[in-house]
């Protein structure tokens, strides 16, 4: 009897030991997937709230995310919003999506070439909260140029593009 309530303790506290390490292999594995995970891995299209250097708070619905960029549908305008520049994002959890092989490859020239193509007048915010607005004229490989209401024509480098909207962003 004595045997057997020994080698009962001590399968018992095996026991213990396997949960403990399993769990402790079941933190590491999961620490070790969001070390891996990138903010833009968690967007889903939908509602949104983003916080962008240049500009603000900007809330509307999420309706495409890309390589480069993400485009957001307010009441009011779309704009294209540089990631690279997004401060904050509520929910911070907002779904997941994979990028198919297009939206991974789509770039700002993508973008822009859109926009001149259509001659839509566009309201451009750089990083550091100036703004330009006018019409595309060029779409280089990393700028776009934009002929200003002006009548000159001004380049911006896409590194320094907070958003575009198609409309004035309040």
């Amino acid at each position: 009897m004595r045997w057997e309530k020994l080698f009962a303790e001590i399968e018992a506290h095996a026991g213990d030991l396997a949960r403990v390490e399993r769990d402790a292999e079941i933190q590491d594995r999961t620490e070790g997937e969001w070390a891996a995970t990138s903010w833009r891995d968690r967007l889903a299209p939908g509602p949104i709230s983003l916080r962008v250097a240049g500009l603000g708070r900007l809330d509307g619905n999420l309706t495409r995310i890309t390589g480069a960029w993400l485009l957001l549908q307010t009441d009011h305008y779309e704009v294209i919003v540089n990631p690279a520049w997004v401060t904050a994002v509520s929910p911070s959890a907002t779904g997941a999506k994979q990028l198919s092989v297009l939206e991974q490859r789509m770039t700002w020239v993508h973008a822009i070439r859109m926009l001149q193509r259509e001659g839509s007048r566009i309201h451009v915010v750089r990083v550091d909260g100036s703004s330009v607005n006018g019409t595309v004229r060029l779409a280089g490989k990393d700028f776009v140029e934009i002929q200003t209401d002006q009548r000159t024509a001004e380049m911006v480098p896409y590194a320094m593009l907070a958003a575009i909207s198609c409309r004035d962003v309040p």
